[in-house]
């Protein structure tokens, strides 16, 4: 598609999902109004009306509640940029939404026209109330983010991808793959790919091209190694390559089949109960996979087991999304929510999380050093115990509850 092209389909795109969206706000507008009589009722006030995207970000800049969440300050004349790596980003909006109408809207509109003079998208535009901005802020920093949590047995029990079963003197697992999904590294490997010859000839290759990214060298047909046979070239496209995977059989005699398990449940988490009484440590049987929850779930078993035998008592389980209080090093609480649970060769399980109400990806919150990452016993050190929030983010209990 030329770049004109690209350019008008875009902004037809745009144009569309522009309208799309207002349609949906008169109609939302529409059904909300049956709550009142009528989005004008009897007495001719309006009782309900849908402000635009454009308004809400004109007067978050105007108000400069931008810096809320970006620094905590507003000394830049709130021209920050709106930040979407908070949760609580929403609830700024939800702020400027309802203290918009049409005398808001007309104050607005002699604030461009002042900022306009001086060069500015908006003059500054007074709050609603005396100490608006700290007002506000005192409340949305006691915001805590409400995740949504499922517990049902939901989602792919395993990877599409089909293994081999364990072969060689090794018994590892073997999986067929484009050589361009190989690294450099795992070609010079003398145990990567698994046949001989082919490993020996796509090495040769790489050395002749000298060396670099498989996954551009060998986009070129004309790059690939080859075998020769009765005066035919064969290309060599995929190989055979050992993973270092636990696979599980699925079907049975000729319908058995070598999959990697897909998606982790959710982890159960039991204390060692010492003579006095106490947790000596905390600890857990291992990571439930979907496809354990699912075998569970056929055989009428509870989904979450919460017997390990003496001495173990169980403390709680968690999965994704739910949120544990911990302490914080500084002598206060903090909430964090569960954002992965990983389990390693030697069979130490891992539970990572995250601030509760940080919105941003993994790699990002990684590289931030905001990501924790906890055995089952750091938690105790840390005195965590699982909280569950209502919709408003308000905690309901404390205790245990699974």
């Amino acid at each position: 598609m030329a770049d004109k092209e690209l350019g008008e389909f875009l902004e037809a795109f745009t144009k569309r999902q522009l309208n799309d969206t207002a349609y949906a706000s008169k109609l939302a507008t529409r059904y909300l109004g049956l709550l009142y009589g009528g989005e004008i009722d009897i007495h001719h006030r309006r009782r309900v009306s849908a402000s635009s995207g454009g308004v809400t970000k004109y007067l978050r800049d105007a108000w400069e509640l931008n810096g809320i969440l970006n620094d905590g300050s507003t000394t830049n004349g709130g021209r920050f940029p709106k930040s979407r790596d908070d949760h609580r980003h929403h609830a700024v909006d939800a702020v400027v939404i309802g203290l918009t109408n049409q005398s808001v809207i007309g104050e607005l509109s002699q604030a461009a026209k002042q900022g306009f003079l001086y060069g500015k998208p908006f003059a500054r535009l007074d709050g609603s109330w005396p100490n608006f901005i700290p007002t506000i802020r005192s409340e949305i920093v006691r915001i805590a983010v409400s995740h949504r949590v499922s517990k049902k047995v939901s989602g792919a029990m395993h990877k599409d991808t089909l293994y081999s079963p364990k072969l060689g003197p090794r018994k590892q697992t073997r999986l067929r793959t484009d050589l361009r999904n190989l690294s450099e590294a795992d070609i010079q490997s003398e145990n990567r790919i698994a046949d001989k010859g082919v490993r020996e000839r796509v090495q040769k290759k790489l050395k002749s091209l000298g060396g670099g990214d498989p996954e551009k060298l060998f986009a070129n047909a004309e790059n690939l190694p080859f075998f020769e046979k009765e005066g035919r070239i064969i290309p060599i496209k995929k190989a055979r390559v050992n993973e270092p995977v636990t696979t599980r059989q699925i079907g049975e005699k000729h319908s058995a089949r070598y999959v990697k398990t897909g998606s982790n449940h959710h982890v159960e988490i039991f204390a060692e109960i010492g003579p006095n009484g106490q947790a000596k440590k905390w600890d857990t049987p291992g990571v439930v996979k979907m496809m354990g929850a699912y075998k569970r779930h056929r055989e009428h078993q509870p989904i979450v087991s919460k017997e390990m035998g003496e001495p173990w008592k169980f403390v709680f389980s968690l999965g994704d999304r739910e949120v544990l209080e911990c302490d914080d090093g500084l002598g206060k609480r903090r909430l964090l929510v569960v954002r992965g649970i990983s389990e390693e060769k030697t069979g130490s399980v891992k539970i990572e999380l995250a601030p509760i109400n940080d919105a941003r990806q993994k790699d990002k919150i990684k590289k931030s050093g905001q990501w924790i990452t906890k055995s089952p016993n750091e938690l105790r050190k840390w005195n965590a115990r699982k909280v569950m929030l209502n919709p408003l983010g308000e905690p309901i209990t404390t205790e245990a509850h699974d």
